[in-house]
């Protein structure tokens, strides 16, 4: 049976939460990228850790959110070189990202998708193809910060923690948690929840039924500093 498991966008980075995005066979290294004021190429390193020669294909997206969460678009702001790769066991492959777009006076946002191709002839049992997405960041302009807003919103008579971005920064959470009024938790996501980019909005449903009502701040760490901030009164239903 062929299975693709994918390292999703936004809040479902689950390969890529370590050092490296590593499958079986292929790693990817690192797991984010971004552009310096005037210095247009990035490395990206694709490594076979496993026993059996593999192939794998390169594409840069533009990246937005929206109502819908993640939006990617194909795009040729960057370019790939190579855009496909093949590995032998042990072997390791430079790909240069190339900032081909013109520059901004805000942050710019693109995810590149690396994929594992099937093998013609799969072993039988299970067989694992990957997916990883890279965020690759251009633009922030000096000083730039999130500056984040935080919700408590119901959909469909479910709970949702809605996350604002006002900055001028990306936001990358990681270890939220909800705290009640006496500081006590409520709920903890451990890892990567997801990335809010300047101006946009997620949603992020709960599992928190019969406790919402007690939920009154969030603790979390954003680009890596830890925050504590106060849910504001929303109470908002879609």
């Amino acid at each position: 049976m062929l299975r693709r498991i994918r390292a999703a966008c936004a809040g479902l980075f689950l390969l890529l939460a370590s050092g490296a995005g590593q499958a079986a066979g292929l790693s990817v290294t690192p797991i984010s990228l971004e552009f310096a004021p005037a210095v247009p190429v990035q490395a990206l390193w694709l490594s076979n850790t496993g026993e059996q020669k593999l192939d794998a294909q390169l594409r840069a997206f533009a990246w937005t959110q929206g109502p819908a969460g993640d939006q990617l678009a194909p795009s040729r702001e960057l370019v790939l070189s190579p855009p496909m790769v093949s590995l032998q066991p042990g072997q390791r492959q430079l790909v240069r990202v190339v900032r081909a777009g013109p520059a901004g006076t805000a942050e710019q946002a693109w995810r590149i998708l690396v994929d594992e191709l099937p093998v013609a002839k799969p072993q039988q049992g299970l067989n694992f193809v990957m997916q990883f997405s890279i965020p690759v960041f251009a633009d922030t302009p000096a000083g730039a910060v999130p500056q984040t807003a935080w919700a408590l919103q119901r959909e469909a008579g479910r709970p949702v923690l809605v996350t604002r971005n006002n900055g001028g920064r990306r936001a990358k959470i990681t270890e939220l948690g909800l705290l009640d009024a006496q500081g006590r938790s409520l709920q903890q996501r451990a890892g990567l929840l997801g990335y809010v980019l300047p101006g946009a909005e997620r949603r992020w449903p709960l599992d928190l039924e019969d406790k919402t009502n007690n939920a009154v701040e969030i603790q979390a760490q954003i680009n890596g500093e830890a925050i504590r901030q106060k849910l504001s009164a929303d109470s908002g239903a879609r």
